[in-house]
């Protein structure tokens, strides 16, 4: 399993709009379930880039996130 588009927590700003911490907060909430009912069949956690993945440049993007 991939889970893709997950707002990373580091990079969300004290001051951002509260739609966007509570969006985080569903999302925690979200994959405490996911690693409960799939553990280890969890492959990857990709987080959500800022555009769609669309073309080259977003798919090699994309290819070094989820094979580190």
């Amino acid at each position: 399993m991939i889970v893709n588009g997950v707002i990373q927590q580091d990079q969300v700003a004290q001051d951002a709009a509260e739609f966007v911490h509570n969006r985080v907060a569903m999302q925690q909430e979200h994959m405490q379930e996911i690693w409960q009912m799939f553990g280890d069949r969890v492959r990857a956690v990709l987080p959500l880039f800022e555009t769609e993945v669309k073309g080259a440049a977003m798919l090699n993007r994309l290819e070094g996130t989820l094979f580190i």
